[in-house]
């Protein structure tokens, strides 16, 4: 059975024939040629339209490298950590059992990874201040935080007047 594919088209056809027969299979050089006389006013409009978005919405993926300990670590604007030079052990981080973020163990210590995203492009966080994700950022469908630089900010740490 073979199947025929057009570009402008969803339609197909099975092609089966038998011994010794040939020629027009159930229309098809008419569906061919209807094809090619359709109105391409969708595919005109559709390659002049402007792009969707603004061109300032794209972000641009980076990479950044922070010294933890004797460690480098290159980190991903989009959450992604690895060690340096090691191209093939990307991680995203581990699960925080029973909270929304995520975090790499490194020398033995536990590090967040929306912290050490902050980290290594804005700088140590300064005693006082604490990095979380902004308001509007949904929770990914594992209930995890997306860790993106774009969804992060950095806030003062306001004391509870109860405790």
């Amino acid at each position: 059975m073979t199947r025929h594919y057009y570009d402008d088209e969803d339609v197909f056809t099975d092609d089966v024939r038998k011994d010794g027969e040939d020629g027009d299979v159930d229309g098809l050089n008419d569906a061919l040629s209807d094809a090619e006389h359709q109105d391409t006013d969708f595919d005109n409009n559709r390659t002049n339209e402007e792009p969707i978005g603004d061109k300032d919405d794209i972000e641009v993926v980076r990479w950044e490298s922070i010294l933890i300990g004797d460690t480098v670590l290159d980190v991903c604007s989009t959450g992604l950590v690895r060690k340096r030079g090691d191209f093939f052990n990307v991680t995203h981080g581990s699960d925080l059992v029973g909270s929304p973020y995520r975090y790499v163990i490194l020398n033995k210590r536990r590090l967040l990874m929306h912290e050490l995203v902050w980290r290594a492009f804005h700088g140590d966080i300064l005693e006082g201040w604490e990095v979380r994700h902004q308001a509007w950022v949904p929770l990914e469908g594992l209930r995890q935080y997306p860790n993106d630089l774009s969804a992060l900010e950095i806030y003062k740490i306001t004391h509870n007047m109860w405790t």
